[in-house]
């Protein structure tokens, strides 16, 4: 049987009940380590499990399995479960493309292969933000691709070189589609294509400037991630729930990631502390038990989950970051992921190292970041008018 390693934190530890969900196969369940309220339960999972592949996120696990979540009581579970199903299962009146009409382009990138645009229903209010992204190849499916079925064009011949291109069956050139509705013009400011400028924050510009604007509650609504944190929404989707309120957190995968190949894993660790830290800045040596635990069992359950070991991944925080939440990122070394160069990510094993040695290292230090021209922090407002001045 698995455990989950807690960390100590300066005040005394919750006792703990680690059941073993082995419920299906012999009625009954095993608890350790006494008795608590069934939200503060972590259950476990050690069988081998295969999902059905019409999931997108379906993936055939040969591994044990690390699936812990909180341990209710069956009434209780049944009605987390029709609230989460009503929640999935909620039809998107966006997602009918024909009644959508295009309205601009926000963004295109080739190196991702995406496309973020404006978008008008036809019938209902709001604007349509729609992002469009090619998933990237399946190794497993390159002899479908390779193949008689595959005609291509010629596009020039020179010597030994020559460039083709082909039409690929639909299952085989799918699109990952992000949709926001209505979304707001904080939404179409994080997808349009922007310049981006270096800011060096002292600590005196994070109390003047930063601090202000997360406190402001910019520039996003918090409630999908109390959602998660709450089982509310993506239950089906976690890796990893630890209950713990001080060092816990919930794994589950990021949406940028399709789940169908492991070479462009992305997953996202959101701690379970509601207030602070809301950022990088607000690690103190304090948070050394919480941010060890993320690195140790989140790297595990990866493990565990999907084969990935730990020197395989790269996890890390961003600053500035998306949310003012805090929540670590794992990416496998394989997979280009957004935000992973400098000026914007920080690997989690250097973060705590750095609390290791001053437990107020990010209280003191000046951080880079660059935030594009239109980011609603106050800062990147003055650069950009300050260039329209000049």
């Amino acid at each position: 049987m698995s455990n989950v390693s807690e960390s100590s934190t300066s005040e005394p530890p919750l006792k703990k009940r680690l059941v073993c969900d082995d419920s299906s196969q012999n009625g009954d369940t095993e608890s350790k380590n006494g008795d608590l309220p069934p939200k503060k339960a972590h259950e476990l999972s050690t069988n081998s499990v295969t999902r059905d592949p019409s999931d997108p996120m379906a993936l055939d696990y040969s591994s044990p399995t690390l699936n812990c979540r909180p341990a209710c009581s069956t009434e209780a579970a049944a009605e987390l479960h029709e609230d989460n199903a009503a929640t999935q299962q909620a039809p998107v009146a966006a997602a009918d493309f024909s009644c959508l009409e295009v309205v601009r382009v926000l963004s295109s990138s080739d190196a991702s292969c995406s496309i973020a645009l404006e978008a008008k229903h036809k019938t209902e209010d709001g604007r349509v933000l729609v992002q469009l992204q090619k998933t990237p190849f399946d190794a497993d499916k390159l002899n479908e691709v390779i193949s008689e079925k595959t005609t291509l064009t010629q596009l020039f011949h020179n010597d030994v070189y020559s460039k083709h291109m082909a039409e690929l069956p639909p299952h085989l050139n799918k699109l990952q589609v992000t949709i926001i509705h209505p979304a707001e013009d904080k939404h179409f400011q994080r997808y349009e294509w922007e310049a981006c400028c270096l800011v060096e924050e002292t600590p005196e510009i994070f109390r003047t400037y930063t601090k202000p604007f997360i406190e402001s509650g910019a520039p996003h609504s918090k409630q999908w991630i109390y959602n998660i944190l709450d089982g509310v929404s993506e239950a089906d989707r976690v890796v990893l729930r630890d209950s713990d309120p001080q060092t816990g957190f919930v794994l589950l995968p990021d949406l940028k990631w399709t789940g169908e190949q492991v070479s462009d894993l992305y997953c996202q660790a959101i701690v379970n502390r509601i207030t602070v830290p809301a950022s990088i800045r607000d690690l103190t040596g304090d948070c050394l038990p919480l941010l060890r635990n993320i690195l140790s069992e989140g790297t595990k359950a990866i493990s565990r989950r999907y084969g990935v070991q730990k020197d395989r991944l790269l996890v890390y925080l961003h600053y500035l970051p998306s949310f003012y939440h805090l929540h670590v990122h794992f990416s496998a070394l394989t997979f280009d992921a957004p935000g992973t160069r400098c000026g914007k990510a920080h690997a989690l094993c250097d973060v705590i190292s750095n609390l290791e040695q001053n437990p107020q290292h990010y209280t003191h230090a000046t951080l880079a970041f660059t935030p594009r021209d239109n980011h609603p922090h106050p800062l990147a407002r003055h650069q950009r008018q300050s260039k329209l001045g000049d």
